[in-house]
């Protein structure tokens, strides 16, 4: 059971990027496997992952708030791989 899902989220620093936003919710609203693939891909228009500080060196921190107290058995972050959406490394 996904007891983050859907839940309110929040992050540090937003990034704000051509005009697209990657708010700390796109990390728990339920996206499909189309815009899954969409953010391994870089197609920026179509994707639903959030992303903090767009500088190197700096602190980000990402909360989501569950609502009530849960025993959590594990915990699943997927990040990108490959190319961001600058042509440069991704953070893995």
């Amino acid at each position: 059971m996904n007891v983050a899902l859907g839940r309110p989220a929040t992050q540090t620093f937003t990034l704000n990027y051509l005009g697209y936003n990657w708010a700390a919710g796109l990390a728990v609203d339920g996206c499909g496997q189309a815009e899954i693939i969409a953010n391994k891909s870089g197609d920026v228009e179509n994707s639903r992952c959030c992303s903090g500080s767009f500088s190197t060196g700096s602190f980000d921190e990402w909360r989501v708030t569950l609502g009530q107290t849960y025993n959590i058995d594990h915990i699943v972050i997927e990040g990108r791989f490959g190319t961001c959406i600058s042509s440069t490394p991704c953070h893995t």
